[in-house]
């Protein structure tokens, strides 16, 4: 019976890291839309905002999802010997996810600031591309994020499939 109780534990843990989402959101929170104020002659930066709580649930990639620890639960099941590469490699996407969405955040600031410096007649400058290329970033990420819910998945299947034996 305990075997029993084990492998729907792992079946259910399973079927919900399978269900999260690997969404390439380029990390929209962090942009900044600019709002006239009320006379019209500053603009005010604002940024996006995090999806809701629900979404952000669901998405591995997203650098403010708790999904993750749910990921590193299901790692928890594994043996040790498979276990440990995979949570390197959640460990060091986590923290590559939470460092790029830091930058992007800041560049998204200095874009603002230099549209409206360019506004008032200075020079343009390059924080478009340094946007464009942390967000291309960001897609990579999100794509190994989805090779190592898969590997997971996977590896939950093999240990499923011995205790079923």
């Amino acid at each position: 019976m305990i075997e029993q109780s084990r492998i729907d534990y792992l079946s259910s843990l399973r079927n919900e890291i399978a269900a999260m989402s690997i969404v390439k959101c380029r990390m929209v929170h962090e942009r900044v839309i600019r709002l006239a104020d009320s006379n019209q002659s500053v603009l005010v930066n604002k940024r996006v905002g995090l999806c809701s709580p629900d979404v952000r649930a669901q998405r591995l990639s997203c650098g403010h999802t708790m999904s993750r620890v749910r990921l590193d639960r299901a790692i928890d099941e594994l043996e040790s010997g498979i276990a440990e590469p995979l949570r390197y490699e959640l460990n060091w996407l986590t923290n590559e996810i939470h460092l790029l969405d830091h930058r992007k955040g800041e560049a998204e600031v200095q874009r603002a600031r230099a549209e409206q410096d360019v506004k008032r007649g200075r020079e343009e400058s390059n924080e478009l591309e340094l946007i464009k290329e942390l967000e291309r970033q960001h897609d990579e990420y999100t794509d190994k994020m989805g090779v190592l819910r898969n590997k997971v998945v996977a590896e939950i299947d093999k240990v499923i499939a011995d205790l079923q034996q």
